[in-house]
This record gives C-alpha cells, structure tokens and sequence, in this order.
C-alpha cells in the first residue's frame, strides 16, 4: 500500500451494502458511491477533503471549496476490492 490510507471502513461498507442492496448490482453501488463523494457527501465515514487531506501531493495544497472534477477516488474504492470485501463474509458462512 505505499504508506497511503486504506479508505475501506465498516461504515464505508455498510454504505456499499446498502447500495449494492437498492441498485442490485456491484458496478452500480460503486459508482452511486463515487458520485456521492465528488459531490461532497459523506460515504460511511469517508469524505473527498479527508482523502485530498492525506494524499501525499494533494495534501501540500490548499483545500478548495468543491471537490474538483479530477479528484481520484480513494484507496481501497476499487470495482474489485469492494467486490471482495463484500462477498468475503458470505462465503464464510456458506456451507459445502
């Protein structure tokens, strides 16, 4: 991880989950997600001006006001992770 923040919290993915549960699919949960962080809403815990705050270049700069369009989504937010995070507490309690 480079010494960079893991932004993957229980609250971020009760939101996920929550999301996942309203839109039915993964890709659409993330994206619902993404807009509502370049928007400026609170995902779960997480927010763009905390991540803009840590960021190892952002972070030497003023904050603006809006989350710029270019704002890259924080760590751990990926298709892919998400995707595994969620799914990771439901295959252990399946049985074979």
């Amino acid at each position: 991880m480079n010494g960079e923040k893991n932004y993957v919290t229980k609250a971020v993915m009760a939101e996920f989950s929550e999301l996942y549960k309203r839109y039915g699919h993964t890709r659409t949960a993330q994206r619902a997600m993404l807009c509502m962080y370049r928007n400026g809403e609170m995902v779960g815990d997480v927010d763009w001006r905390m991540v803009w705050k840590d960021h190892p270049y952002l972070g030497k700069r003023p904050i603006p006001d809006q989350c710029p369009a270019d704002m890259p989504p924080p760590m751990g937010w990926s298709l892919k992770n998400l995707e595994r995070l969620y799914r990771m507490p439901q295959k252990k309690a399946r049985k074979k």
